[in-house]
């Protein structure tokens, strides 16, 4: 099957808005804590990817929002997110 050629540039331009996100979170202790975090990301992108390692802190979000969008959203969650080097 072939995309039309305006559906074809519609997914990479839908593509290249995506960035990758990585945060360390020391106060994301629990699972509860992860779960949080899922929502809160979720409430702000439908579509974010989130890759959660409790034991590291470390949360990933592949998503459209900004960077600061993010941190924000984890900020108004009642956590304290800092933002690492990609």
């Amino acid at each position: 099957m072939t995309l039309p050629r305006g559906k074809l540039q519609s997914e990479q331009e839908h593509l290249e808005d995506i960035t990758m996100i990585r945060m360390h979170v020391p106060d994301m202790t629990c699972g509860g804590c992860a779960a949080a975090i899922t929502r809160a990301l979720q409430s702000a992108d439908t579509q974010a990817q989130i890759q959660i390692d409790l034991p590291g802190h470390q949360v990933s979000v592949q998503s459209r929002l900004r960077a600061d969008q993010v941190l924000n959203a984890l900020k108004t969650a009642g956590f304290t997110p800092e933002l690492q080097a990609a």
